[in-house]
């Protein structure tokens, strides 16, 4: 499907899928993925698929990991989950050569149950809230 006019981010923002990746009227890819736990070997493949699909904002749910220098990525800067445990279930990661992030800590508190991330995304003529939302067996 080339274009959806129905679902729209705001007003402006008319979206194009391709895949898992959607694109917005602004030009940015966005993309969510769970991936079970962030490893070296996970980390490789999303610095593979973030560069060869040029994603622009990266929504991860299932995001643990015991090397916090697993969490790094090529021309990327991520927010994670405010969880106090190690499992950091949801991250948002932005390109750094074209967006800024910022933490929205305050949201993410809500509720105990629900992991989640959220970031006001900047880019040259815009502002997001965007987040990352991962909802806990049994809850």
């Amino acid at each position: 499907m080339k274009s959806n006019k129905d679902h729209n981010m705001d007003s402006n923002a008319t979206l194009q899928h391709n895949g898992s990746t959607i694109s917005t009227k602004f030009g940015y890819n966005l993309c969510s993925i769970n991936i079970c736990g962030m490893s070296d070997r996970s980390r490789f493949a999303l610095d593979k698929y973030c560069y060869d699909s040029s994603i622009d904002i990266l929504a991860v749910q299932e995001s643990y990991t015991s090397d916090e220098s697993n969490l790094d990525l090529k021309y990327m800067n991520y927010v994670t989950d405010c969880n106090s445990s190690a499992n950091r279930g949801a991250m948002i990661y932005v390109n750094t050569r074209k967006l800024c992030i910022t933490p929205l800590v305050e949201i993410s508190k809500q509720s105990k149950n629900i992991v989640s991330a959220w970031s006001i995304v900047t880019g040259k003529a815009f502002r997001f809230i965007v987040g990352s939302v991962y909802l806990k067996l049994n809850y």
